[in-house]
């Protein structure tokens, strides 16, 4: 064969099968042991190599986070590349998975799960309406806080709104309750979900937005006074702690619970006597009561005898120590709204 010719078909073979066989460092390899000197093997090229970058190999029951492992760059994902936490709603997958916030391969467990409810309201100075009868605005701050799963997958997560307001003061407030001596009414139409927490306030995980399960969605329908579920806190009526004393008012079924003591109970060592306002109740006999399909009425005492209306909060100003005379019915300033039950779902 000529020289020319010899070259010109070397330089074809070359094209075709490249150089490996003259670059030690691609020499085909499944360990070490199989390449020259100095280099590794990079398993996943099949070839030997100056060194290997490690990678993890996500197997869905490890999860040792080795470099890069399953950790989304995606600002969805709460996982970086030291933990694998698995925090929902932040990040929906549960441990043992691929990690990726937005493919929502595995369902946080929604049930069975509960919720317990609390606010932090502002009154307005209010305006005297008539001798012995006060009014004004408010605006609320409510803290849902829900728990879902059980055991290892057990989870928790805070949901925060905000709506508007009128409060009611005095005697012969309502026709629906005679004992009360209070009322909150919320506008449905202001509320807001808030995407953090108020100032002052803390939450480690926030909810997921309405609409991811039906349990969230019941924040929202709680307040709706047209929904065929809810409705229970669009309004709220008060027994202030002076007539529940001189009622006997029990704040729990069969007698429990009963006047200002029964109140202090109720507080659950949130509030101090001298702290106290009134018990907040909700109308567990409308139409579509969440209250009342929850079965409310084997807890709640009544505002009254044989009233569908049931004690479900506490309302007071932590630490205030109250000058009760000067406090009702002429209320404002901020207070606190604390449920006394917990709710749970299936």
């Amino acid at each position: 064969m000529r020289p020319d010719v010899a070259r010109g078909w070397m330089a074809a073979l070359l094209a075709l099968v490249g150089c490996s066989w003259l670059d030690p460092a691609q020499v085909p390899c499944a360990v070490d042991g199989d390449c020259p000197g100095e280099l590794v093997c990079d398993a996943a090229a099949g070839r030997c190599a100056d060194s290997v970058v490690p990678v993890d190999d996500d197997d869905d029951l490890d999860d040792d986070d080795v470099l890069d492992d399953d950790d989304s760059t995606d600002t969805g994902d709460d996982d970086t590349d030291s933990d694998d936490d698995d925090t929902p709603p932040v990040d929906d997958d549960d441990a043992g998975d691929d990690d990726v916030s937005d493919d929502d391969d595995d369902t946080p467990p929604w049930t069975p799960g509960s919720w317990s409810v609390g606010a932090l309201i502002d009154f307005e100075p209010p305006g005297l309406v008539e001798p012995g009868h006060y009014a004004g605005g408010f605006v609320a701050f409510w803290r849902f806080d829900y728990t879902f799963g059980e055991g290892d997958e057990q989870w928790s997560c805070q949901r925060w709104m905000t709506l508007e307001g009128e409060g009611a003061f005095g005697f012969d407030i309502t026709p629906d309750c005679l004992a009360c001596t209070g009322q909150l009414t919320q506008a449905f139409g202001s509320l807001v979900t808030l995407a953090e927490p108020p100032s002052g306030w803390e939450s480690d995980v926030l909810c997921p937005q309405p609409g991811e399960a039906d349990q969230l969605d019941m924040a929202v329908e709680i307040f709706n006074p047209e929904s065929a579920v809810g409705g229970d806190f669009a309004e709220i009526l008060l027994v202030d702690r002076d007539a529940l004393e001189d009622l006997g008012s029990t704040l729990l079924v069969e007698g429990q619970w009963t006047g200002l003591p029964g109140l202090v109970e109720a507080a659950d060592g949130y509030f101090t006597e001298d702290d106290l306002g009134a018990a907040g109740y909700v109308d567990a006999g409308r139409p579509g009561s969440f209250a009342g399909q929850a079965g409310l009425e084997q807890g709640g005492g009544p505002a009254e005898p044989a009233s569908s209306w049931l004690a479900y909060f506490v309302l007071g100003q932590p630490g205030a120590g109250l000058d009760w005379e000067s406090s009702w019915p002429a209320v404002s300033g901020s207070w606190t709204l604390i449920g006394m039950h917990t709710v749970t779902f299936q």
